[in-house]
């Protein structure tokens, strides 16, 4: 791991579980640089296409990681990344990722409330369910460096709080592996609902 710089942490997860709310919130607590990957790529145009059935950009993965580790290597503060797209940077410059999560039932509701066509909020809502989101980071990042946050009730100071004692070395908790939508789902007899006629993707 590189310490010419500072922390790197990466705050990830499905749409509509609040990403950008925490991120900016932990950025002004930690006085870090604020990066919301999505727009920075569309701004920057470090993107291949445009996918009209599910209303987003198609992100050019390769020229968006130089683009990000350009940046990290300059900045000198801390930095948070705001991404559903877990594998933005090389893993060697990620000090810790936080995937965050919602149940799928309040996150349904939220992504309808954002006006999100029916077939994305269902395939973000399976994505959820499958953990898809945490699976990438993983597999990408190593289990060492995630941690899950369930966002579904608990309010922001509260998972900036979270996020602290994870910084800190306090987040064995956290660690991946304490949320089973599926489990849950599966008691409430919901699974149905969230897979008839549809594959599971993460947006």
């Amino acid at each position: 791991m590189q310490k010419s710089r500072k922390l790197v942490i990466l705050i990830s997860g499905t749409p509509g579980t609040g990403k950008s709310t925490i991120s900016t919130y932990l950025s002004k607590v930690l006085s870090a640089k604020y990066i919301d990957v999505g727009k920075f790529a569309i701004m920057e145009k470090l993107y291949s296409s445009y996918d009209e059935d599910r209303q987003s950009f198609i992100v050019d993965i390769e020229r968006l990681q130089k683009r990000l580790k350009e940046i990290i290597e300059e900045e000198g503060n801390d930095i948070i990344l705001d991404t559903h797209i877990v594998d933005v940077v090389p893993s060697n410059y990620v000090d810790f990722v936080i995937i965050l999560r919602t149940d799928p039932r309040i996150l349904e509701k939220r992504l309808q409330k954002k006006g999100y066509p029916k077939k994305k909020v269902k395939e973000n809502v399976q994505a959820e369910i499958l953990g898809t989101c945490t699976y990438h980071a993983v597999n990408y990042y190593g289990k060492d460096r995630v941690y899950e946050l369930d966002t579904s009730l608990i309010n922001v100071d509260t998972i900036i709080r979270q996020i602290l004692e994870i910084i800190n070395g306090k987040g064995t908790k956290y660690r991946v592996g304490r949320i089973d939508w599926l489990e849950i789902l599966e008691k409430a007899n919901l699974l149905r609902k969230y897979f008839e006629d549809g594959e599971e993707n993460c947006a």
